[in-house]
């Protein structure tokens, strides 16, 4: 037997360190035997040894171009993360052929990992012109798809390429994505499952199902599987930001600060603040730039942490958000504050600036550490003087500042709670409601007006989205707060107004509520009325119905 038939049994076998050795010997005798080198190459692909497969394969073209060959050198390409050297490979070897829809899938591939996304579909519009049906193709348009949003056409894609091949494990997470959003976690779990089972080592399947976990309110499962996915896909913001709420929601706070801080270790010299002796290591004097990020919600919490980082930073200077810089001004007046036009969720806006949430490690490290503080920030008091004088001259009860929606984040459908099932709350007598809903619908709240006889006061000279200000100073005049999960509750424990919040279980139920516990630590003022069932709000309204009869009561006593 000839010593490349050896070879090729070998490697059909998959002893691919024996086809080495002998492709080694024959090019020691042979340096231009093509076949050798190009076997050579498959062999050490499938060692994953990439970088010997790249020089392999191009010592193979260059002896002999042939279309398999520059596919073969694609391949390596792309394992080293070099798309744009797979994509020249791919195109040499479609002007040998054209029709080779090999080709033409594996640039498909290319120009998706490049976010090419109309050459992508170009690519294997092509290939499915010349290989009608074929699964793979299907299952990558339907990833194009899903990266514009067609969940109907990925759906349609997804079914017509399990049909013919039902171990496509790309297809099956597709449809368990979309099932997911559409908060149909049964079939979606189902088929995350069917992915892993034809792919066990897919990583973005693992981080996948763990949100999947950690939307059903499955918590431990969620971080057994985010470890896993967190290991390998360790340069993928939304993987390692999930993972760092699942610890955290948990009670985990000194790993989940740790993983909280990765938002902003994007590069190799990047360094998180939890490593660097940042704050028990400040020269006296020393300036420091802090970085309020992420959402209203989240700025106004974290700015609890800003009277522990003002006393260890003299020179502490803070970028907010515009429409937070006068009460945030007003509230801390030894600290500075500049306005930074909103970036990204995580981005750094200065660069050697650290995020406050990143300074918890040492501030926040045990529920223990959280201040009883009285409300750190501070409305304007004669706002909030002339808002409670309009507010009490149209009522003889209670003043109550209510919110309902969170509208412009995706799971805000899982923290909202219409207003139409707000009925045991609002007919209370006795009691004046203001709206501080921001975008509120104003025939939603004229119905609710007229169902349950409530007084509701929407004030027009308040905008509860752009001029936050004003807005804490309505929060201010407030007797209590009842809200959902938004910023109006982030306001009402900022402001030291007793705030009650209606949590949901699982999706929805945000990190920073923790689990299993009707106070918040960030908020003494806060209550928490959670969720007993996910989905299931009546009890919620039940039970906050009955404390709010004692309370309109025990007000009334006190307010004769």
């Amino acid at each position: 037997m000839k010593p490349l038939q050896r070879a090729a049994g070998h490697f059909q076998r998959g002893e691919y360190d024996q086809v080495e050795q002998i492709c080694g010997r024959i090019l020691a005798v042979d340096a231009d035997n093509a076949r050798a080198w190009q076997m050579r190459g498959l062999a050490a692909l499938h060692l994953k040894q990439f970088e010997k497969a790249v020089a392999y394969l191009t010592e193979a073209v260059t002896r002999q171009e042939t279309p398999q060959t520059l596919i073969n050198l694609s391949v390596a390409f792309l394992a080293l993360d070099r798309p744009p050297d797979a994509i020249v490979a791919l195109q040499a070897a479609l002007q040998l052929d054209p029709t080779n829809p090999g080709a033409l899938l594996n640039l498909a591939a290319c120009y998706l990992r490049e976010k090419r996304y109309e050459d992508a579909e170009g690519a294997l519009t092509r290939a499915l012109a010349i290989k009608p049906h074929w699964p793979k193709a299907m299952e990558m348009l339907g990833r194009i798809e899903m990266k514009r949003g067609n969940f109907e056409r990925v759906t349609q894609l997804a079914n017509a390429a399990l049909a013919a091949d039902p171990a496509l494990s790309v297809s099956h997470r597709l449809l368990a994505d979309i099932a997911m959003r559409e908060g149909d976690f049964e079939t979606a779990s189902d088929h995350y499952e069917l992915s892993l089972k034809n792919n066990p080592d897919d990583a973005e399947t693992h981080g996948n199902f763990a949100l999947l976990l950690a939307r059903r309110g499955s918590y431990q499962q969620a971080e057994t599987w985010y470890r896993h996915a967190a290991e390998i896909l360790r340069d993928d913001e939304a993987t390692n930001q999930a993972f760092a709420e699942v610890l955290l929601i948990q009670g985990n706070l000194k790993e989940g600060w740790r993983q909280h801080a990765w938002r902003h270790m994007r590069t190799e010299e990047a360094q998180p603040i939890v490593d660097r002796p940042f704050l028990s290591d400040m020269p006296s004097g020393a300036r420091a730039v802090a970085v309020l990020d992420q959402g209203i919600g989240d700025q106004i919490l974290m700015a609890g942490l800003i009277p522990d980082l003002s006393r260890r930073i003299a020179g502490l200077e803070i970028e907010c958000d515009p429409r937070l810089h006068a009460l945030l001004r007003r509230s801390f007046p030894g600290v500075q504050f500049t306005r930074f036009i909103m970036r990204a969720p995580g981005a750094v806006p200065t660069p050697g600036s650290f995020g406050v949430a990143d300074t918890a490690p040492w501030l926040r490290p045990r529920f223990e550490d959280f201040p009883a503080h009285r409300g750190y920030l501070k409305a304007d008091p004669v706002l909030q003087k002339i808002l409670r004088e309009r507010y009490i001259e149209k009522s003889r009860g209670p003043v109550i500042g209510i919110s309902w929606a969170t509208r412009r984040v995706k799971l805000g459908a899982h923290k909202s709670l219409p207003l139409a099932a707000w009925g045991p709350l609002l007919s209370m007598p006795g009691v004046t409601f203001v709206n501080l809903q921001y975008d509120s619908d104003p025939a939603e709240v004229a119905e609710a007006t007229r169902q349950f006889g409530a007084r509701i006061i929407t004030d027009t000279t308040i905008d509860p989205s752009g001029d936050l200000d004003a807005y804490a100073a309505q929060v201010a005049a407030m007797d209590l707060v009842i809200s959902t999960s938004s910023a109006a509750a982030h306001f009402g424990g900022a402001l030291n107004v007793p705030t009650w919040v209606f949590v949901p279980a699982g999706f929805g139920g945000l990190w920073h509520w923790f689990l299993d516990r009707g106070d918040s630590p960030w908020y003494p003022s806060v209550r928490l009325f959670r969720q007993t069932q996910r989905g299931e709000w009546q009890d919620v309204v039940a039970r906050a119905s009955a404390d709010f009869a004692i309370y309109v009561e025990q007000w009334a006593a006190r307010n004769p």
